[in-house]
């Protein structure tokens, strides 16, 4: 991110003499300076840092005088163990921008424009120190007028590993073709082909993309009908953000998050009369009301953009259930039969990585959907609470992520998708095996999931096995507590008690039950379940989370007043085999999620979905239609048993006993659930609450119980990671901190009652 660079021009401008170089462990710098010179030195270092950088620790010491004649930027030190934050790919910084609308400028239209503020960096590193040769820039020689680009230090790409232009470019090439196209070439053939209708797969800096025009209902369904994805909603690609705000509500931090260099997907909400304006709204986001939004995050894409005139579709370069292809070999093998156009080009990508998506709720609390490109794989944390020890984490298998405790710090990989395909697992442990060679990492000890049937927790086993290691295991919901507890500081042992609300779709509980409704105390250092969603019976499998219907069958199927509106959504034949199922289900459940879809199904939302969290998300947009009359009716009367639990069957009986219309009773649900909340917070006498998993990514349910909790009690949500299963493994390692923090502390106060 051009910080030795950074550093060098301070000191040049402040007269001092030294070095600085990239270290394994960071940025080291030698400077002939007294204290105060290096006072000033570093304040100004702190406050005047490079957009992308973040300073977590800076170390200084006298060491043995040597007489510098000048300040220079000397060749990267190897040597080591490596203990330094990965800088994530960077979206295009505002002067790159510049450069290629600049008319007549050596890097006018050039589609692979970056400088030290940005472009790719975890995507293409082979080996650390981050240098040029350690990179898949390594097999592109600039030419003369970027090599003095590179060596001048008053010039932005002084030291920039990723510098090019036309005459030293990248080369862009259609259909895998080895032959080189111009620039022109490509956008001729990208823009024809979108206003014709056709899908194109653009190679961006994780994998590739699939667009096509936002604006064309009928490629829209192509794309979808190829891709297999009928209703999953699509992320769109705008050239600005002026245009975005043609369309959408824009706040100025989701402003700010759109054109950050994380470059993110924005989920962002409709404005009242853009319907009239050329986007086919209700094709990309079937029954929601909040839109997946970027920008151009590359050179290749702004240009693209500006040439079309419009906004495209940019899904994942995948078929449903894979992962994103990125590489070229493969990209006609799996895109061809979804693209109708396939761009490549010759610089390698190392490490895939979808989009990040986040959310805003009106508070402007961000709510990550996904933690991906732009953010991963560094998770920065500003306590010490987890070991400098290297400890693997392997997370869930939905929406996975693995973590890595290596050193001083804690890496949280990019989103890897579900684990249910084989090439999905063979990504995880590709991508495994490349952060664990980047960083020199050696795994003393190994965390899982208690689920037996996970992947992640078979990945786990095998590595444990053949590298004969512990293997230790981490309830799912616990995981997910210590998760929120860690990124809020409160993993320390202490006797003041925190209230989790762990709500989420599925989890193997300890009992050998299905958990997903849990509250739970943490107090002392300890987790305690001390409530729940009450079980239901839990049958058919997987079938049970992608068909709403069953859910509300598991939930109603005793209720009178539910009977007629459950069993017109079977045939006659469903319906006596579900049944039979349903009554001598062995297993019990107490997923959230399943409320959610049951509440869905009875009201119409949809009875069998065809992606995770259709059902929920459709019902949020219903309950936010209602909301304001739903306010001055209040939730519906369901209360917390003495053992602090609640029924799921009560709280479906009063929505179908309610007259009011849908989006009402949608609403009056969703206040129910911050009211027994707020319960359990009475009935445990906790002034804390802490929530997390995958129920919380419901924008609604957030600014509910931050408007009715927060006047009352501390409310603590993710900050930096999702709360769905992709916090789950820094859940694992956060929960184990803990374990070991009251072992010691019960050691150490052995020992002092032994010797007392």
């Amino acid at each position: 991110m051009g910080f030795r660079p950074f550093v060098y021009r301070l000191a040049q401008a402040e007269g001092l003499l030294g070095r600085v170089s990239n270290g394994v462990d960071g940025v080291r710098m030698t400077l002939n300076a007294n204290e105060s010179q290096l006072k000033s030195f570093l304040t100004k270092i702190k406050n005047e840092a490079p957009r992308a950088a973040l300073i977590v620790r800076v170390t200084c010491h006298e060491t043995k005088w040597q007489a510098f004649q000048e300040f220079s930027i000397v060749e990267s030190d190897e040597q080591g163990k490596t203990d330094l934050l990965l800088t994530p790919d960077l979206g295009i910084c505002p002067k790159c921008k510049a450069d290629l609308e600049t008319e007549g400028g050596r890097r006018a239209g050039y589609a692979f424009t970056t400088c030290t503020n940005c472009g790719p960096r975890y995507s293409i590193i082979n080996s650390l120190p981050y240098d040029r040769h350690r990179t898949e820039m390594a097999d592109f020689p600039m030419c003369p007028a970027c090599t003095e680009e590179y060596h001048s230090p008053d010039n932005r790409r002084f030291f920039s590993q990723t510098n090019s232009c036309p005459e030293c470019a990248v080369q862009l090439h259609i259909d895998g073709d080895n032959k080189p196209c111009s620039q022109s070439e490509i956008l001729k053939a990208v823009t024809t082909s979108w206003r014709q209708g056709k899908i194109v797969a653009l190679k961006g800096i994780g994998g590739f993309l699939l667009t096509c025009d936002a604006s064309n209902v009928k490629a829209i369904k192509t794309l979808r009908s190829r891709k297999y994805r009928p209703d999953k909603p699509l992320a769109v690609m705008f050239g600005s953000t002026g245009e975005v705000a043609k369309h959408f509500k824009l706040s100025k931090e989701e402003s700010e998050a759109l054109e950050s260099l994380n470059a993110p997907i924005v989920l962002l909400s409709d404005k009242i009369g853009a319907n009239e304006l050329p986007l086919a709204r209700e094709a990309i986001a079937p029954g929601l009301d909040r839109v997946g939004i970027m920008l151009p995050c590359a050179p290749l894409f702004d240009l693209l953009l500006k040439a079309f005139g419009g906004p495209i579709i940019a899904t994942s370069g995948n078929l449903s259930g894979e992962p994103i292809v990125y590489q070229d070999r493969e990209a006609g093998d799996t895109l061809g039969s979804v693209a109708d156009l396939i761009i490549t080009n010759n610089r390698e990508v190392l490490v895939p990585q979808d989009d990040s998506v986040v959310a805003f709720s009106h508070h402007q609390r961000p709510v990550f959907l996904r933690r991906s490109r732009g953010y991963a794989p560094t998770y920065v944390h500003t306590n010490d609470d987890l070991p400098e020890t290297d400890i693997l984490a392997t997370g869930a298998d939905l929406k996975s992520v693995f973590a890595l405790q290596h050193g001083n710090n804690t890496y949280l990989s990019q989103y890897l998708g579900d684990l249910g395909s084989y090439s999905s697992q063979q990504n995880y442990q590709r991508t495994l095996s490349h952060l664990q060679q980047l960083l020199q990492a050696v795994p003393s000890l190994v965390l899982a999931d208690l689920h037996p049937d996970y992947a992640a927790s078979q990945l786990a086993e095998a590595y444990a096995t053949a590298n004969k290691l512990p293997l230790v295991r981490v309830q799912h919901h616990e995981a997910h507590f210590a998760a929120v507890l860690l990124e809020n500081n409160l993993l320390e042992v202490r006797n003041t008690p925190v209230l989790g609300i762990i709500w989420d779709g599925t989890g193997y509980g300890s009992d050998g039950q299905i958990w997903g409704g849990e509250s739970f105390v943490f107090e002392a250092g300890t987790f305690t379940r001390v409530g729940q969603l009450a079980y239901y019976p839990h049958f058919a499998g997987d079938k049970l989370a992608k068909e709403p219907r069953l859910a509300a069958l598991a939930i109603a199927g005793d209720l009178p007043i539910a009977r007629t509106a459950v069993e017109e959504k079977f045939t006659p034949p469903e319906y006596r085999i579900y049944q039979q199922l349903r009554t001598s289900a062995k297993r019990g459940c107490s997923s959230m999620g399943r409320l959610f879809d049951a509440v869905a199904s009875l009201l119409g939302c949809c009875d069998q979905q065809s992606y995770e969290g259709m059902a929920a998300s459709r019902l949020e947009t219903m309950a936010r239609k209602g909301l304001a009359d739903a306010q001055l009716l209040g939730g519906y009367a369901v209360c917390l048993n003495r053992s602090g639990n609640f029924a799921a069957e009560t709280i479906i009986k009063a929505i179908l006993e309610d007259e009011n219309r849908t989006e009402i009773k949608a609403a009056r649900f969703h206040l129910t659930l911050v009211s027994l909340v707020e319960q359990s917070a009475l009935k445990w006498g906790t002034k804390e609450i802490a929530f997390s998993g995958g129920v919380f990514q419901n924008i609604l349910l957030v600014e509910l119980l931050t408007e009715i909790l927060s006047k009352s009690y501390q409310i603590h949500f993710q900050k930096f990671v999702s709360p769905n299963d992709e916090c789950v493994a820094l859940g694992q390692l956060a929960h184990y901190t803990i374990r070991q923090r009251v072992e010691n502390h019960k050691k150490e106060q052995h020992v002092f009652s032994y010797t007392g």
